[in-house]
């Protein structure tokens, strides 16, 4: 088997890890990988100093994603794209759909992503979340507890059109027109709502947690 896959399958459940060998290359530099890993935490690598000097927080893709140090976790932007959609690309990034777990991220994700244009209402421009409603109750698809929630007034609702399948969850980040919504007056940019998981988003997020 692949040294490589050996590993991936090992992390998280294996006491130690298998020798990874001279000719495996973490592109650390030269040399033997185990002088840079240490697998004294079992389900994740920790970098030594030596690793540390020529690896990011995010990964050798750095300049891709926001490290954010108090939440020791990165974050990437997406866009246009269905709950299905960005759940594969995050995966493809080692990474799953945002979860958010404290006012003060939930602020960091909006000042990221908000823009200050007023537009007609358009529930595509939300923030889509990886918050799933799985027998009534939401949750966050990579497993984290559900411990912090802000949602808009009124909400959730499972709104659209009694079709009852507002299953995901977004977060509003543009200022409406509300001439043309049913929201009234109140402050609602940053806090949550119930959504298609369907539709096309124009904005979304991958997150992972920082390597040290």
């Amino acid at each position: 088997m692949d040294t490589l896959l050996i590993i991936a399958l090992c992390l998280g459940s294996c006491l130690t890890a298998p020798s990874l060998g001279p000719k495996y290359d973490l592109d650390l530099g030269k040399g033997n990988p185990e002088q840079v890993l240490d697998f004294s935490l079992l389900g994740k690598p920790k970098l030594t100093d030596e690793a540390k000097k020529r690896f990011s927080p995010c990964g050798k893709d750095d300049e891709k994603w926001i490290y954010k140090k108090e939440f020791n976790a990165c974050y990437k932007e997406i866009h246009d794209v269905s709950f299905n959609e960005a759940k594969e690309i995050c995966l493809k990034f080692d990474s799953q759909l945002i979860s958010i777990h404290s006012a003060e991220e939930n602020q960091f994700i909006y000042d990221l992503i908000h823009t200050n244009e007023t537009k007609w209402y358009s529930d595509h421009q939300s923030l889509l979340l990886g918050g799933l409603k799985l027998n009534e109750t939401f949750t966050w698809i990579d497993g984290t507890p559900f411990n912090f929630q802000t949602w808009a007034q009124g909400e959730p609702n499972n709104y659209k059109l009694g079709y009852d399948n507002e299953n995901c969850l977004a977060m509003f980040t543009f200022s409406m027109d509300y001439a043309y919504h049913l929201y009234p007056p109140e402050p609602y940019l940053a806090r949550w709502n119930d959504n298609i998981c369907s539709k096309t988003y124009t904005h979304s997020m991958c997150k992972k947690m920082a390597l040290f």
